[in-house]
């Protein structure tokens, strides 16, 4: 039992060992000419270590094809990023070069405005408004020391907006024309139908004193009629939505504002000839 119970606890050394020595004396016979020996050794070699020596480059080759996908995963992760930083800064970019193309495009379209009036201009921005249910109005960034004066009348590059109601030295305040206190003296283009366009506190204009006799269909575009001796004759305030019989000698007329007056940006203050 004593020589069993040693050999089970030492024989890993043991096994070890006597590898060792054959091998030792593998090689001593390789040195012995014509010896058989170098070609047993040879493939004793070959089938105990040549696996293990596979099994080693495999796994170190493993490892280091795992590490250089590792290392080139980080390579493209820092190029993403980089391209994704590029991106947003040419979004940016793109953004604001398409805003300062709508800008100009709106300034084109007021210059042009302003010099078919045959009045002076002032160009100036909505800095604020005001849309609640007892007042519509807007104020620009230009006043009195602009030379902007309380009735002058405001214009953007399409439509009337509205008149200058109050001033002070760098601002001013305009009565869109949807207020409910606002009226333009106007007329229907096609057939030089006159009423009054009154605000009505909406979205929408009221044509006011357009005789029944009038021919009126959704689409006619109303303009001034330049006899309020505020607003230049001929410009644009809206388009004809619906036509309907009072009960008096007068059309009800509903009109549409030739601008969406929520997205005003920049507008004209028209300076009268006179002043």
């Amino acid at each position: 039992m004593g020589i069993v119970d040693f050999l089970k606890r030492n024989i890993l050394p043991i096994v070890a060992s006597l590898l060792i020595f054959t091998s030792f004396r593998l090689t001593a016979a390789s040195l012995e000419k014509g010896s058989p020996l170098p070609s047993l050794g040879a493939n004793l070699i070959g089938r105990v270590i040549a696996p293990a020596e596979n099994v080693r480059y495999s796994v170190g080759k493993f490892i280091s094809d795992t590490w250089n996908h590792y290392i080139n995963l980080l390579s493209i992760e820092d190029e993403r990023a980089d391209l994704m930083r590029r991106n947003k800064e040419l979004e940016a970019r793109i953004a604001k070069l398409t805003e300062f193309e709508y800008e100009n495009a709106r300034l084109r379209e007021l210059l042009n405005f302003g010099k078919t009036s045959g009045f002076k201009s002032i160009g100036a921005s909505v800095i604020g408004r005001n849309s609640s249910s007892w007042a519509k109005t807007a104020t620009l960034d230009k006043g009195k020391k602009h030379g902007i004066k309380q009735g002058y009348p405001v214009v953007d590059g399409h439509a009337i907006v509205g008149q200058v109601i109050a001033t002070t030295p760098s601002t001013s305040t305009v009565l869109l024309l949807t207020d409910g206190t606002s009226g333009i003296d106007a007329v229907i283009q096609n057939n030089r139908a006159t009423g009054i366009v009154e605000g009505t506190g909406t979205y929408r204009l009221s044509m006011r004193y357009v005789v029944k006799s009038s021919v009126v269909q959704p689409g006619d575009k109303v303009v001034t009629s330049g006899f309020d001796g505020i607003y230049p004759k001929g410009k644009l305030i809206g388009t004809v939505v619906r036509v309907e019989d009072a009960p008096d000698m007068f059309k009800r007329i509903e009109v549409e504002p030739g601008m969406d007056l929520h997205r005003l940006e920049e507008v004209l203050v028209l300076v009268p000839e006179n002043n």
